[in-house]
């Protein structure tokens, strides 16, 4: 039997009669075949709202930077050092190269010099000094030829001799 407690918390479900559980049971047992099993969180909607950060400014903070700028002077005082010490290095390297770009300068400069004297004792060569003068009419005049102005100063055969030889 049913009592008002039952009747008023609801509690009548398990009262009734059988024809009418039956057909619930039945009913609910179709919809609940179909229906999809709930995502979690599907009811909780997410709204990104813009923000705008153009106007905010970052609080200095004087130990970060301390410690940037002691970290700088340390690398350049590092690099500083490293350049110092490797200084002698590069410097006999560099003298070297000049070195060796000198003793280049000197072997171009000498075979500069060793063909420019070729040429000139080719140039010099007695017979064609002699081929030259004959094209251009400067032989050596005959003793008829030459006319002395002051007849004291004539030299005499043997010297003139000795001149041609040298």
């Amino acid at each position: 039997m049913a009592t008002a407690v039952q009747w008023e918390t609801g509690a009548e479900g398990n009262l009734g009669n059988a024809r009418n559980d039956g057909a619930r049971n039945t009913w609910r047992e179709r919809t609940e075949a179909y229906k999809l099993r709930s995502i979690p969180n599907e009811d909780v909607y997410f709204y990104s709202k813009r923000i705008n950060n153009s106007r905010l400014i970052k609080p200095e903070d004087p130990v970060s930077r301390r410690k940037a700028v002691g970290l700088m002077a340390g690398g350049v005082g590092f690099a500083a050092m490293l350049i110092l010490l490797m200084m002698p290095h590069l410097m006999n390297l560099m003298a070297g190269m000049q070195v060796h770009a000198l003793e280049e300068e000197r072997r171009a400069l000498v075979a500069d010099h060793d063909a420019i004297e070729l040429e000139e004792s080719r140039l010099m060569d007695p017979k064609r000094m002699n081929a030259i003068a004959r094209e251009n009419n400067l032989v050596e005049p005959g003793p008829q030829q030459v006319f002395y102005l002051n007849p004291l100063a004539k030299p005499r055969s043997k010297e003139v001799l000795e001149a041609k030889l040298k």
